[in-house]
């Protein structure tokens, strides 16, 4: 679900190049994961990681000004609210898959008890 505040932020269109543009970029690409991981598309998930851990390296040595810091308090607030929704969902489909290998592993059990016993 789209934040309204982060969308207001978004309007007030920031230079291309500004501190406040780089962090409205990390919420998009955060956005996308979550809706990726909605959709069970976890290699478009693990790509766009990829594009964000950049993100995340190039704004490391950035500086956000005093105009900007309220805006960007907001806009990293809701990027931690979509990283609980996306650990929340990856947590999900480990258990899941954790609960077929298992299954797997009775399946392949039951098979070869029944081979020897042929």
């Amino acid at each position: 679900m789209a934040n309204p505040r982060i969308s207001g932020v978004a309007q007030e269109n920031p230079g291309p190049d500004s501190v406040l543009s780089l962090y409205l970029e990390l919420h998009s690409l955060t956005e996308s994961m979550r809706q990726h991981a909605g959709d069970g598309d976890w290699e478009k998930v693990a790509a766009l990681e990829k594009q964000r851990q950049l993100l995340i390296e190039r704004l490391a040595g950035c500086d956000v000004g005093e105009r900007e810091v309220e805006n960007v308090r907001e806009i990293v607030q809701h990027i931690m609210e979509l990283n609980t929704e996306l650990l929340a969902a990856s947590a999900a489909l480990r258990d899941t898959l954790a609960a077929d290998l298992t299954d797997l592993k009775r399946s392949r059990k039951a098979e070869n008890a029944y081979r020897k016993n042929r």
